[in-house]
């Protein structure tokens, strides 16, 4: 069999851009001879915004981290509150509010700012700085990639027109 000087077993004869190019590569490759993109802006910009999201519920989860603290907070001056209150011919009337404040502190994993805490705070706010960090490394990343996204389109958009 003889093939034209640029016929190709592949049968790619009437495209002499494509006629050497292997199979393999073959689709990366308009029918203009201008290269495909594996990924488009339109990707891009998707998982951008799925990025913002996970930052998003990042931030979600230091504010509700926060508000625990406050609840906490909150909850343990209203236990001690009711507690000093039936030391006075209630339920533990026979307690003074010394003997509250000794068994809360027995209990209390801490004590910080004056308020007993029932979590270690060490652990908390170092989980709340590394979630502070990774909020910022996604919403970095966010902005890099919608910055890519926008220079595909750009460089798009001058491709086609040349």
């Amino acid at each position: 069999m003889h093939l034209a000087p640029f016929q190709s077993d592949n049968g790619a004869s009437s495209d002499p851009i494509n006629a050497h190019i292997t199979e393999g590569f073959r689709k990366q490759f308009s029918s203009n001879g201008a290269t495909k993109l594996g990924i488009s802006p339109d990707e891009i910009k998707a998982q951008a915004d799925l990025i913002k999201s996970v930052a998003a519920d990042i931030d979600r989860m230091i504010r509700l981290l926060e508000d625990f603290r406050g609840f906490e907070n909150d909850a343990v001056k209203k236990m001690i509150h009711k507690a000093n209150n039936e030391t006075y011919g209630g339920e533990y009337d026979l307690l003074n509010e010394n003997d509250v404040d000794n068994i809360v502190h027995d209990l209390a994993v801490s004590r910080t700012e004056g308020v007993y805490r029932f979590h270690d705070e060490e652990i908390l706010h170092d989980l709340i700085n590394k979630l502070l960090e990774d909020s910022i490394t996604f919403s970095n990343l966010h902005t890099k990639s919608e910055q890519l996204a926008s220079t595909c389109c750009r460089h798009i958009s001058i491709l086609a027109t040349t």
